[in-house]
């Protein structure tokens, strides 16, 4: 049985309202997510992001965001920087309470069809270990 059973690629283009953070030793635990959008419904959620990255600003260092140009399209990524797994449970929680967050996730999850949750960490030679 072969260790290599798929694989695939994609080029992908950051957000312009989302500048990705430069490589650096951040430490802890990052969380990517991924999400399939309706097909065309791309700009509306960038629109509705727009306001829902400055809410969960408050308690997360975000990491940057992408979205897909070449290979699976329609695909969104971000990905977010939390000290453990129990302070990512914490922040989640209090984003709840933020004007504005509730909102974004209500109309965002409208413009989705799927959506994944990816817990990393970085290795010894990672800048962002």
């Amino acid at each position: 049985m072969p260790l290599l059973e798929h694989r695939t690629s994609q080029l992908c283009q950051e957000f312009a309202f989302w500048a990705s953070s430069p490589p650096r030793d951040f430490g802890g635990i990052y969380e990517m997510r991924t999400y399939d959008l309706v097909p065309g419904s791309l700009l509306e959620w960038e629109h509705e992001w727009r306001r829902g990255l400055e809410a969960r600003s408050h308690f997360v260092q975000p990491v940057g965001a992408w979205f897909s140009q070449v290979g699976r399209l329609h695909q969104v990524h971000h990905v977010w920087n939390y000290a453990s797994m129990e302070q990512r449970d914490k922040q989640r929680a209090e984003a709840w309470k933020i004007d504005g967050w509730n909102d974004t996730v209500v109309k965002t999850v409208k413009l989705s069809t799927k959506m994944e949750a990816s817990i990393m960490h970085p290795l010894d030679f990672s800048p962002l270990k």
